[in-house]
This record gives structure tokens, C-alpha cells and sequence, in this order.
């Protein structure tokens, strides 16, 4: 991985739990806030499992 091989931190900012699935760490931010921090310990189908689930959390607490 880029990230690792040169030791610098890369922002990915979307909206698609795919996506973010490929990164080791996903935070979600709401009005400035940090809501909730994911950080990968599983396959990627279950960590984009588990993303989803936290953006219906975040979307049903509007």
C-alpha cells in the first residue's frame, strides 16, 4: 500500500461504504463532529457490512 510503503496518510472522502471498505480506518464526521471511528479487523465484506450499518445508525439519529 502507498500509505505504508511512504509513511504518510492519505484523506479518501466519500459517501459509498464500498469504497471506504478498502481503507483500514473510516471516520464519520456530522457537523464538525466525529461520530463514530471504524477500524478494519475483518474481510472487507464484513467491514463494508459494518459501515453501512453505521450510516444508517448515524442517518436514523438526524
Amino acid at each position: 500500500m502507498i500509505n505504508k510503503d511512504l509513511k504518510k496518510a492519505v484523506v479518501l472522502v466519500t459517501h459509498d461504504a464500498y469504497v471506504a471498505s478498502f481503507c483500514d480506518r473510516v471516520i464519520f464526521v456530522k457537523d464538525g463532529n466525529i461520530e463514530v471511528e471504524l477500524r478494519k479487523k475483518e474481510k472487507q465484506d464484513v467491514f463494508c457490512d459494518k459501515i453501512m450499518k453505521a450510516q444508517k445508525n448515524i442517518l436514523k439519529n438526524k
